[in-house]
């Protein structure tokens, strides 16, 4: 069953023209020009409950736009959308207490006070009932293991220890469907991999269906079994992330070492040289000419080795995006 369903959705704003110069300026109170900026075009998204969901795209893609929109925060300007088989934008009661959104930018904790104080607010927000409270509470602390900081003040915590808490508030409720917008920016490598296990965790133990927007490539390949890939508003690509860079990987790697080169001997020939130190040289060259390219290196006796490996992810997915933006 769905959990999340968007269909034929896109969703404009408009931007006010300002005019150049002096009289340009006195024009604009009187006579105001606004134009349509798309942000999202004709998406058409299905998420199946308990799917981990990766959405990823340049920044203005759309992504934070469609994650506003399925939590009813915007409303678009055409198409359907539902969560849960509630509309969003109704806003209804029991709608809110389904879902969750944390934003890596922003946080919901109060600065001067400890974690737990910022809790039983939601509690009380959220019409927890106190057994259920301290259970879900517990379960959550030590899933993350931050039973001795959440009696600290906000402020006295680190970047990756706030989110930790800013997780729990955002779950205590215990949501079915959770949007991610960047839970892992500023963190530093361990706390972006603990982060990471939680999300993999709480997923399987509640069975959430969740949503996640991640500039951190690794975000994407340890959580996440099918992404969806956007540019301009539009989606190019949906589908496992493995497919994509097998998709979109034109070019591969060379690892060339020698032990001494002919002076007129040049590897650009036969690719592009990416980079030549002592006696090792890496070549990017095209995917579907590896063979041929390694069989004509071979022939020089003065090739030792040739190992070939593929491009970094990051690399491919940032190579799609340029390719996408010109084709759009």
């Amino acid at each position: 069953m769905d959990a999340i369903t968007m269909v034929n959705v896109s969703k404009e704003f408009r931007r006010y023209k300002k005019r150049e110069g002096f009289l340009g300026t006195f024009q604009n109170f009187f006579n105001r020009e606004y134009e349509a900026i798309s942000a999202v075009t004709d998406m058409n998204i299905s998420i199946k409950r308990g799917e981990i969901v990766g959405l990823l795209g340049p920044n203005g893609a759309g992504k934070t736009t469609i994650i506003k929109m399925l939590s009813g925060l915007l409303y678009p300007s055409s198409g359907d959308i539902k969560v849960l088989q509630y509309n969003p934008f109704k806003k209804e009661e029991a709608f809110k207490k389904k879902i969750s959104i944390v934003l890596g930018q922003k946080q919901q904790l109060w600065w001067d006070i400890p974690a737990i104080e910022s809790f039983r607010l939601n509690k009380e927000i959220y019409e927890i009932e106190d057994e259920k409270y301290k259970d879900i509470l517990n379960t959550l602390v030590d899933m993350l293991n931050i039973k001795d900081l959440i009696n600290v003040p906000v402020r006295n915590l680190s970047l990756g220890e706030r989110m930790k808490c800013e997780l729990v508030a955002a779950l205590l409720h215990t949501p079915e469907v959770l949007y991610l917008d960047e839970p892992t920016i500023g963190l530093d490598m361990i706390a972006q991999k603990k982060i990471r296990d939680f999300i993999k965790e709480y997923n399987k133990r509640f069975n959430a269906t969740i949503i996640l927007t991640s500039h951190y490539i690794e975000d994407i390949e340890k959580l996440c079994e099918r992404t969806i890939f956007i540019n301009n508003g539009k989606k190019y690509y949906d589908g496992s992330l493995d497919d994509f860079l097998n998709l979109y990987a034109k070019d591969c790697i060379l690892n060339i070492e020698y032990l001494s080169k002919d002076n007129d001997f040049k590897f650009d020939v036969y690719g592009d040289i990416v980079k030549e130190k002592e006696n090792l040289c890496r070549l990017k060259v095209p995917k579907d000419q590896v063979d041929n390219i390694k069989q004509e290196l071979i022939r020089h006796q003065f090739i030792n080795s040739i190992t070939v490996n593929q491009l970094d992810s990051a690399d491919i997915i940032r190579n799609s995006f340029e390719k996408e933006r010109k084709e759009i």
